[in-house]
């Protein structure tokens, strides 16, 4: 490598700052302030780092994209997470609250005494007709909307 290349290798923009600097300002983007979080752990088996968050939504670019920036001891860290994964971390942070719910309910109601029914082999029949017959009902509308 000539001692050119190797100055334009340092110069060159990585895709942080390439897209940092193209989404700024640009008509209907959105940004939240910048978060910063600083890990402390228990046992001092790692050292302490500092976690840099800042989310822009870019309408035309299809979603959110999450700016992290993380600072240790081991050296910086920067990441852009582009709308496919922020989009999969949304998805999977639902679902965890939804079996978070669900689980919570249920204890609920084993500890009042009513989940009794929850294992009536009729009860879950009649419960599995009734989905049954709204999907179908739901099939027919869309149908006739067609």
């Amino acid at each position: 490598m000539t001692e050119n290349e190797r100055d334009v290798a340092r110069i060159a923009v990585d895709e942080y700052d390439r897209l940092q600097a193209e989404y700024e300002g640009l008509p209907g983007m959105l940004k939240t302030g910048t978060s910063t979080i600083r890990v402390v752990p228990f046992i001092a088996t790692h050292g302490v780092s500092t976690w840099i968050v800042q989310t822009m939504r870019v309408p035309d670019k299809g979603g959110d994209y999450v700016f992290v920036d993380r600072v240790g001891g081991s050296g910086a860290l920067r990441l852009v997470l582009p709308p496919d994964v922020t989009l999969a971390i949304a998805r999977q942070r639902d679902k965890l609250t939804t079996k978070a719910r669900s689980r919570a309910a249920k204890e609920r109601a084993r500890s009042n005494g009513n989940a009794s029914h929850l294992n009536d082999p009729a009860v879950r029949a009649k419960a599995l007709a009734a989905r049954k017959a709204k999907a179908a009902r739901r099939r027919a509308r869309k149908e006739n909307a067609k």
